[in-house]
Protein backbone atom coordinates (compact mmCIF):
# COMPACT_ATOMS: atom_id res chain seq x y z
CA UNK A 1 0.00 0.00 0.00
CA UNK A 2 1.03 3.32 -1.10
CA UNK A 3 1.08 6.19 1.51
CA UNK A 4 0.43 9.73 0.26
CA UNK A 5 -0.96 12.73 1.60
CA UNK A 6 -3.71 14.16 0.69
CA UNK A 7 -5.83 17.81 0.69
CA UNK A 8 -9.53 16.66 1.17
CA UNK A 9 -13.20 18.96 1.36
CA UNK A 10 -15.86 16.44 3.53
CA UNK A 11 -19.29 17.49 2.91
CA UNK A 12 -22.51 17.35 4.61
CA UNK A 13 -24.63 16.05 2.10
CA UNK A 14 -27.61 17.39 4.24
CA UNK A 15 -26.88 21.22 4.70
CA UNK A 16 -24.04 21.33 2.42
CA UNK A 17 -21.16 22.52 5.21
CA UNK A 18 -17.71 21.29 4.66
CA UNK A 19 -14.51 20.36 6.38
CA UNK A 20 -11.52 20.83 4.82
CA UNK A 21 -8.14 19.31 5.64
CA UNK A 22 -4.66 16.70 5.44
CA UNK A 23 -4.84 13.24 6.21
CA UNK A 24 -2.36 10.65 5.15
CA UNK A 25 -3.69 7.31 3.35
CA UNK A 26 -4.06 5.36 0.12
CA UNK A 27 -5.79 7.90 -2.00
CA UNK A 28 -6.74 4.66 -3.86
CA UNK A 29 -8.55 3.06 -1.39
CA UNK A 30 -11.23 4.88 0.67
CA UNK A 31 -10.25 4.24 4.41
CA UNK A 32 -13.28 5.73 5.63
CA UNK A 33 -11.95 8.83 7.48
CA UNK A 34 -13.78 12.07 7.35
CA UNK A 35 -12.05 14.04 9.60
CA UNK A 36 -11.52 15.63 12.41
CA UNK A 37 -10.23 12.24 14.05
CA UNK A 38 -13.41 10.46 12.68
CA UNK A 39 -13.22 6.99 10.73
CA UNK A 40 -16.62 5.82 12.24
CA UNK A 41 -19.42 6.72 14.46
CA UNK A 42 -17.57 5.48 17.01
CA UNK A 43 -15.09 8.04 17.17
CA UNK A 44 -17.61 10.83 17.13
CA UNK A 45 -16.73 12.60 20.26
CA UNK A 46 -19.99 15.59 20.68
CA UNK A 47 -17.87 17.46 22.94
CA UNK A 48 -14.95 18.07 21.04
CA UNK A 49 -15.45 20.31 18.25
CA UNK A 50 -18.85 21.47 15.91
CA UNK A 51 -17.62 19.10 13.26
CA UNK A 52 -18.14 15.99 15.70
CA UNK A 53 -21.17 16.92 17.03
CA UNK A 54 -22.77 17.47 13.45
CA UNK A 55 -21.74 13.98 12.05
CA UNK A 56 -23.67 12.93 15.59
CA UNK A 57 -26.13 14.92 14.15
CA UNK A 58 -26.73 14.15 10.90
CA UNK A 59 -25.13 10.44 10.51
CA UNK A 60 -21.88 9.58 9.13
CA UNK A 61 -23.47 7.89 6.43
CA UNK A 62 -24.65 11.86 5.51
CA UNK A 63 -20.66 13.14 4.84
CA UNK A 64 -18.81 12.75 1.57
CA UNK A 65 -14.58 12.99 1.05
CA UNK A 66 -13.51 14.54 -1.85
CA UNK A 67 -9.64 14.33 -2.14
CA UNK A 68 -8.61 18.05 -4.03
CA UNK A 69 -4.77 17.35 -4.39
CA UNK A 70 -2.52 14.17 -3.88
CA UNK A 71 0.86 15.19 -2.19
CA UNK A 72 4.40 12.43 -1.84
CA UNK A 73 4.72 10.55 1.28
CA UNK A 74 7.72 13.10 1.99
CA UNK A 75 8.36 15.56 3.91
CA UNK A 76 8.24 17.81 0.65
CA UNK A 77 5.22 16.47 -0.07
CA UNK A 78 3.45 16.93 3.74
CA UNK A 79 4.63 20.53 3.37
CA UNK A 80 2.95 21.51 0.35
CA UNK A 81 0.10 19.63 1.16
CA UNK A 82 -0.21 21.82 4.82
CA UNK A 83 0.84 24.83 2.38
CA UNK A 84 -2.50 24.05 0.08
CA UNK A 85 -4.43 23.48 3.02
CA UNK A 86 -3.01 26.83 4.60
CA UNK A 87 -4.41 28.65 1.12
CA UNK A 88 -7.75 27.13 1.67
CA UNK A 89 -8.67 27.11 5.14
CA UNK A 90 -8.09 31.17 5.71
CA UNK A 91 -9.63 33.55 7.64
CA UNK A 92 -12.38 34.29 5.09
CA UNK A 93 -13.10 30.68 5.24
CA UNK A 94 -13.71 30.15 8.90
CA UNK A 95 -15.88 33.29 8.50
CA UNK A 96 -18.31 31.45 6.33
CA UNK A 97 -21.34 30.00 7.78
CA UNK A 98 -20.35 26.72 5.62
CA UNK A 99 -17.50 25.73 7.02
CA UNK A 100 -16.66 23.26 10.11
CA UNK A 101 -12.97 24.70 10.68
CA UNK A 102 -12.14 26.46 13.52
CA UNK A 103 -8.81 27.08 12.98
CA UNK A 104 -6.53 28.01 10.13
CA UNK A 105 -5.09 25.45 7.64
CA UNK A 106 -1.45 24.19 7.63
CA UNK A 107 0.74 21.83 10.12
CA UNK A 108 -1.96 20.00 11.12
CA UNK A 109 -4.06 23.54 11.81
CA UNK A 110 -1.55 23.72 15.02
CA UNK A 111 1.37 25.33 13.09
CA UNK A 112 4.50 26.51 15.32
CA UNK A 113 3.18 24.95 18.58
CA UNK A 114 3.64 21.12 17.07
CA UNK A 115 6.78 21.47 16.18
CA UNK A 116 8.32 22.22 19.41
CA UNK A 117 10.24 19.58 21.68
CA UNK A 118 7.61 18.35 24.47
CA UNK A 119 8.54 17.33 28.14
CA UNK A 120 7.15 14.69 29.92
CA UNK A 121 6.91 14.83 33.60
CA UNK A 122 4.86 12.58 36.14
CA UNK A 123 2.11 14.15 38.73
CA UNK A 124 5.09 14.90 41.75
CA UNK A 125 7.01 17.02 38.80
CA UNK A 126 9.30 14.61 38.08
CA UNK A 127 10.83 14.69 34.65
CA UNK A 128 10.64 11.70 32.93
CA UNK A 129 11.61 11.84 29.03
CA UNK A 130 11.34 14.32 26.25
CA UNK A 131 9.89 13.75 22.85
CA UNK A 132 10.62 15.54 19.32
CA UNK A 133 7.10 17.01 19.29
CA UNK A 134 3.78 16.88 20.62
CA UNK A 135 2.50 14.06 18.06
CA UNK A 136 5.60 11.36 18.63
CA UNK A 137 4.63 11.33 22.15
CA UNK A 138 1.57 10.80 21.45
CA UNK A 139 2.00 8.13 18.93
CA UNK A 140 4.22 6.93 21.37
CA UNK A 141 1.32 6.71 24.62
CA UNK A 142 -0.31 4.32 21.70
CA UNK A 143 -3.83 6.24 22.33
CA UNK A 144 -6.98 5.30 20.70
CA UNK A 145 -7.00 8.33 18.82
CA UNK A 146 -3.50 9.71 17.98
CA UNK A 147 -4.82 13.39 17.19
CA UNK A 148 -6.71 13.86 19.77
CA UNK A 149 -4.03 12.66 22.10
CA UNK A 150 -1.59 15.23 20.72
CA UNK A 151 -4.18 18.04 21.03
CA UNK A 152 -4.10 16.97 24.56
CA UNK A 153 -0.39 16.89 24.78
CA UNK A 154 -0.05 20.64 23.79
CA UNK A 155 -2.77 22.18 25.65
CA UNK A 156 -1.27 21.00 28.74
CA UNK A 157 1.68 22.97 27.73
CA UNK A 158 -0.17 26.11 26.85
CA UNK A 159 -1.66 25.38 30.34
CA UNK A 160 -5.17 25.52 29.48
CA UNK A 161 -5.38 22.29 31.18
CA UNK A 162 -4.36 20.61 34.39
CA UNK A 163 -3.29 17.69 32.78
CA UNK A 164 -3.44 15.02 30.08
CA UNK A 165 -3.12 11.14 29.86
CA UNK A 166 -2.34 11.11 33.82
CA UNK A 167 1.08 13.48 33.17
CA UNK A 168 2.25 16.79 33.48
CA UNK A 169 3.83 18.26 29.87
CA UNK A 170 5.73 21.46 28.85
CA UNK A 171 7.63 22.95 26.44
CA UNK A 172 10.50 23.81 29.03
CA UNK A 173 12.88 21.03 30.52
CA UNK A 174 12.63 22.51 33.78
CA UNK A 175 8.89 22.19 36.18
CA UNK A 176 7.77 25.18 37.22
CA UNK A 177 4.14 24.03 36.75
CA UNK A 178 1.85 25.31 40.43
CA UNK A 179 0.20 21.92 41.15
CA UNK A 180 -3.33 22.98 41.13
CA UNK A 181 -4.75 19.80 40.40
CA UNK A 182 -5.87 18.69 44.12
CA UNK A 183 -8.87 20.38 44.14
CA UNK A 184 -12.10 17.87 44.33
CA UNK A 185 -14.23 17.57 41.45
CA UNK A 186 -17.68 16.32 40.79
CA UNK A 187 -18.74 14.50 37.74
CA UNK A 188 -22.92 15.03 37.14
CA UNK A 189 -24.91 13.27 33.93
CA UNK A 190 -25.71 16.06 30.90
CA UNK A 191 -29.28 15.79 32.96
CA UNK A 192 -27.68 17.37 35.96
CA UNK A 193 -27.65 14.09 38.14
CA UNK A 194 -24.84 14.33 40.31
CA UNK A 195 -22.91 11.01 39.49
CA UNK A 196 -19.74 11.25 42.15
CA UNK A 197 -16.79 13.44 43.11
CA UNK A 198 -12.93 12.43 42.52
CA UNK A 199 -9.93 13.49 44.93
CA UNK A 200 -8.21 15.22 41.87
CA UNK A 201 -8.86 16.44 37.98
CA UNK A 202 -5.83 14.26 37.77
CA UNK A 203 -7.07 11.10 39.15
CA UNK A 204 -10.52 11.79 37.13
CA UNK A 205 -8.86 12.40 34.07
CA UNK A 206 -6.63 9.15 34.37
CA UNK A 207 -9.70 6.76 35.42
CA UNK A 208 -12.29 7.96 33.07
CA UNK A 209 -9.31 8.80 30.14
CA UNK A 210 -9.94 11.88 29.27
CA UNK A 211 -7.97 15.43 28.70
CA UNK A 212 -10.75 18.02 28.45
CA UNK A 213 -12.16 18.00 32.51
CA UNK A 214 -10.62 21.70 33.37
CA UNK A 215 -11.45 23.10 30.52
CA UNK A 216 -15.20 21.66 30.95
CA UNK A 217 -15.30 23.28 34.63
CA UNK A 218 -14.04 26.83 33.34
CA UNK A 219 -16.29 26.87 30.70
CA UNK A 220 -19.46 25.11 32.15
CA UNK A 221 -19.43 22.61 29.19
CA UNK A 222 -18.89 18.84 28.98
CA UNK A 223 -16.26 16.33 28.81
CA UNK A 224 -16.60 13.00 28.26
CA UNK A 225 -20.29 13.32 27.59
CA UNK A 226 -20.41 14.56 31.56
CA UNK A 227 -20.63 17.71 33.48
CA UNK A 228 -18.05 18.79 35.93
CA UNK A 229 -17.62 21.07 38.88
CA UNK A 230 -15.22 21.89 41.66
CA UNK A 231 -16.70 19.65 44.54
CA UNK A 232 -17.94 21.89 47.79
CA UNK A 233 -19.18 18.55 49.68
CA UNK A 234 -22.48 19.30 47.84
CA UNK A 235 -24.03 16.19 46.44
CA UNK A 236 -27.40 18.31 44.99
CA UNK A 237 -27.95 18.22 40.97
CA UNK A 238 -26.96 20.88 39.04
CA UNK A 239 -29.02 22.48 35.82
CA UNK A 240 -29.38 20.26 32.56
CA UNK A 241 -26.40 21.29 30.36
CA UNK A 242 -28.82 21.78 27.24
CA UNK A 243 -27.65 21.43 23.44
CA UNK A 244 -29.50 20.93 20.00
CA UNK A 245 -28.34 17.25 20.24
CA UNK A 246 -29.59 16.56 23.32
CA UNK A 247 -32.69 18.21 24.64
CA UNK A 248 -34.81 16.01 23.44
CA UNK A 249 -33.42 13.56 27.04
CA UNK A 250 -33.07 16.34 28.98
CA UNK A 251 -35.40 19.30 29.39
CA UNK A 252 -39.01 18.13 31.18
CA UNK A 253 -42.11 19.19 29.07
CA UNK A 254 -45.76 18.82 29.54
CA UNK A 255 -48.12 17.07 27.45
CA UNK A 256 -52.14 18.83 27.29
CA UNK A 257 -54.78 17.00 25.86
CA UNK A 258 -56.57 19.46 23.59
CA UNK A 259 -60.38 18.67 24.61
CA UNK A 260 -60.22 18.16 28.32
CA UNK A 261 -56.74 20.13 28.82
CA UNK A 262 -55.67 17.74 31.01
CA UNK A 263 -51.59 17.73 31.67
CA UNK A 264 -49.25 14.75 32.15
CA UNK A 265 -45.35 15.69 32.66
CA UNK A 266 -42.63 13.93 31.00
CA UNK A 267 -38.80 14.17 32.13
CA UNK A 268 -38.17 14.21 28.81
CA UNK A 269 -39.23 13.95 24.42
CA UNK A 270 -37.81 10.71 24.64
CA UNK A 271 -39.54 9.39 27.65
CA UNK A 272 -43.27 10.95 26.39
CA UNK A 273 -42.44 9.37 22.76
CA UNK A 274 -41.30 6.13 25.26
CA UNK A 275 -44.86 5.84 27.15
CA UNK A 276 -46.85 6.77 24.31
CA UNK A 277 -45.52 5.00 21.16
CA UNK A 278 -48.39 6.41 19.05
CA UNK A 279 -46.65 9.85 19.14
CA UNK A 280 -43.21 10.68 17.03
CA UNK A 281 -40.65 12.91 18.78
CA UNK A 282 -39.60 14.85 15.64
CA UNK A 283 -43.46 16.42 15.53
CA UNK A 284 -43.31 16.67 19.31
CA UNK A 285 -40.21 18.92 18.37
CA UNK A 286 -42.43 20.57 15.69
CA UNK A 287 -45.04 21.70 18.03
CA UNK A 288 -42.09 22.83 21.11
CA UNK A 289 -40.61 24.69 17.87
CA UNK A 290 -44.04 26.62 17.45
CA UNK A 291 -43.87 25.04 13.21
CA UNK A 292 -47.27 23.06 13.95
CA UNK A 293 -50.11 23.43 16.91
CA UNK A 294 -50.41 19.91 17.95
CA UNK A 295 -49.48 16.08 17.57
CA UNK A 296 -51.89 13.21 17.46
CA UNK A 297 -54.16 15.93 19.86
CA UNK A 298 -51.44 16.83 21.96
CA UNK A 299 -49.92 20.38 22.36
CA UNK A 300 -46.59 20.64 23.70
CA UNK A 301 -44.75 22.80 25.97
CA UNK A 302 -41.04 22.88 27.88
CA UNK A 303 -41.90 22.31 31.43
CA UNK A 304 -39.88 25.58 32.16
CA UNK A 305 -42.12 27.44 29.79
CA UNK A 306 -45.24 25.70 31.95
CA UNK A 307 -43.98 27.25 34.67
CA UNK A 308 -43.86 30.59 33.55
CA UNK A 309 -47.20 31.07 32.50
Amino acid sequence: MELKYIVYITINTCNGKMYAGVHRTNPDVFDSYIGGGIYRLSNVRPDRSGFHRAVKKYGYENFRRTTIDIFPDTEEGRDAAYDLERRIVTPTFLRSKNTYNVSLGGNGSIQEEDKKRVYMFDLKGEFLRSYETALDAARDLDTENIISTQHAIRNNCLNTSQSALGYFWSYKKEYTRQNNCTRKVAQYTIGGKFLRYFDSIIEAEKELQLCTISQAIMKNGSAGNFQWRYYENDDSNIQPLINVSNKNKVLPIVMINKKTLNKIEYNSVRDCVLENPELQSSQINRVLSGVIKSHKGFMFKYKQDEDIV
